[in-house]
């Protein structure tokens, strides 16, 4: 999809974690011209000149539209709902979500918008399995929870819709995605909720027994393969995992977390509602023979950025 007169695109969900860091990465990249930046809310976000701020849901027919005027791909980040969510109605936390993008991608089809990224997830979605191999896209899947349901129901509305009106889609089942954007957001992400708690010395609630593996991927890599993506000079279409293709138990991060802050981690474990696999790791060499693609950071240089910004930013306070 790369174009020499420069790249427009659209960020759903740009408030969000994914989302917010997204639109700050391609903030700085020449080569993409224009941002239209979909929030649910007004945000006191301090925001490029190239970046147009587009406030509202994306139920609203008026909202994608003007979203999606003149852009030439879709990166699609916004939903409601969690992993650790106990959803009391799944049907309506589905269907709102399908709602949204259903009318995106009517959008899209109306506006002649060619490409679309879709954020789905590849920590919740694959059926549990004893041999302990990393799971391929064409691994089963099971609809375990209510957040697992919206993924792969959305994977299939996204990738239906794209085969009948000749869009290109990527969808990219990402794995726990850690970095600096996560850090003081309560409701989702293990590594920043602990370390935001650690510096408060307060104790942190694990749903999970600590053998559980788990891949977790530096944010910094999910941009690095959305930009492989986006600059590919043919199309990427088709469900990709997206990880480091390592797996870490939750001991393990522990042990990680308490080595580089040089503090002991105060948790308590808790019996987790929501069913999850017992041992989670992506292959993701499709992408990389797609794109050439590659993770390039370690579990423990990720841990160490984040708590040296933690650090900084409370001596800035103190000062």
């Amino acid at each position: 999809m790369k174009k020499s007169t420069g790249i427009k695109i659209a960020i759903t969900g740009a408030g969000g974690f994914l989302g917010s860091s997204t639109l700050d990465y391609f903030s700085l990249d020449p080569q993409v011209t224009e941002i239209r930046a979909q929030f649910s809310r007004p945000t006191s976000k301090e925001l490029s000149s190239k970046v147009v701020p587009i406030v509202g849901e994306l139920k609203n027919p008026l909202i994608c539209e003007n979203l999606v005027q003149g852009v030439d791909c879709v990166l699609h980040f916004a939903n409601r709902g969690f992993p650790a969510d106990g959803e009391q109605n799944p049907p309506r936390l589905i269907g709102l979500n399908l709602i949204a993008t259903e009318q995106l991608l009517q959008s899209m089809k109306l506006n002649k918008v060619k490409n679309i990224i879709y954020s789905s997830t590849g920590g919740a979605i694959y059926q549990d399995s004893n041999r302990q191999q990393p799971y391929r896209e064409d691994s089963p899947t099971v609809l375990r929870t209510p957040y697992a349901a919206n993924k792969l129901i959305s994977e299939y509305v996204i990738q239906e819709f794209s085969r009948h009106f000749h869009i290109s889609s990527t969808i990219l089942r990402i794995s726990n995605p850690f970095g600096l954007g996560q850090l003081n957001r309560e409701k989702q992400g293990l590594i920043g909720v602990m370390l935001g708690k650690m510096l408060k010395h307060e104790p942190i609630k694990i749903w999970s027994s600590l053998d559980t593996v788990k891949d977790f991927i530096y944010i910094d890599d999910v941009l690095s393969a959305l930009d492989s993506i986006l600059k590919s000079k043919k199309p990427v279409s088709g469900v990709y995992n997206l990880g480091s293709g390592v797996g870490i138990s939750l001991m393990d991060v522990i042990r990680t977390v308490e080595t580089v802050t040089e503090r002991q981690v105060q948790f308590e474990l808790t019996p987790n509602p929501i069913p999850e696999n017992q041992w989670t790791v992506l292959d993701c060499s499709k992408l990389t023979h797609a794109t050439g693609w590659n993770c390039q950071h370690r579990f423990e240089d990720g841990i160490e950025e984040l708590w040296d910004h933690l650090v900084s930013e409370l001596e800035v306070k103190a000062a």
